[in-house]
């Protein structure tokens, strides 16, 4: 079985790992948000990350009564002063597979020396960088990917985010919606595992089918234009 797939298969059990240790660390959770009422989020990625900032800003923003935005870490190095009102008053949100991104870290570090603002990092590294800026630290280290592709570990940081949001929150409906997906991701995965495999399978086929789809998609702009261009033994009748 190849890394990839194995950490892929994997993410059923890692989900139900992660929705554990939300669980342990619910009176935590509970505090922070007690001795830290902003209503206002700013969420920090990077790369891929950034992508996963922008869907938990809107998350957050659906909210009752919050407002959340999403930066990313190196747009904000670059001229912190234009994103001061922005961060200003708000809690601070950082994503990160490592934990040791130096964008990630610069920024943060800004960020307190300006603001002040209360910080929660989830990472999957016990150790990283980002750990000792926080205030609150969620590390989800049993869904580290070491493959390029990172499935588990985007699907888990996307399933702390809801989970974040329902005790900030306090909405047991997203909550139990989670768990949900969690319970049924199994027998997701097994549904369409024969599928996938049959994709997987067509092998020199697939292969060809891509050769030629990328062939057209080259060649369309240029038959297009010939279709729109005039043929010179055309000509209009005097």
């Amino acid at each position: 079985m190849f890394l990839t797939e194995a950490e892929i298969l994997d993410t059923p059990l890692s989900l139900n790992y992660t929705c554990q240790y939300f669980e342990k660390n619910k009176k935590n959770l509970e505090q922070f948000f007690q001795e830290n009422q902003q209503k206002k989020f700013t969420i920090l990625g990077c790369g891929s990350s950034y992508m996963l900032a922008k869907s938990t800003a809107s998350l957050f923003a659906s909210l009752p009564g919050t407002s959340a935005n999403a930066i990313a870490a190196g747009d904000y190095i670059v001229d912190p002063l234009f994103w001061y009102e922005t961060v200003k008053g708000s809690i601070v949100l950082l994503l990160s597979r490592s934990g040791k991104t130096s964008e990630m870290v610069w920024a943060l570090k800004h960020i307190k020396e300006a603001h002040g603002c209360p910080a929660v990092s989830i990472t999957t590294e016990d150790g990283n960088d980002l750990m000792p800026l926080c205030d609150l630290n969620l590390t989800l280290n049993w869904c580290h990917d070491d493959s390029v592709c990172q499935t588990r570990t985007v699907t888990n940081l996307y399933a702390s985010t809801l989970l974040l949001a329902a005790e900030y929150a306090r909405d047991d409906r997203l909550r139990e919606s989670v768990l949900a997906a969690m319970r049924e991701s199994t027998s997701f995965q097994l549904k369409y595992r024969p599928v996938l495999a049959g994709v997987a399978n067509l092998g020199l086929q697939w292969e060809t089918l891509i050769g030629t789809m990328w062939w057209c998609w080259r060649t369309a702009p240029f038959a297009a234009s010939r279709r729109r261009a005039p043929s010179p033994l055309r000509r209009s009748p005097c």
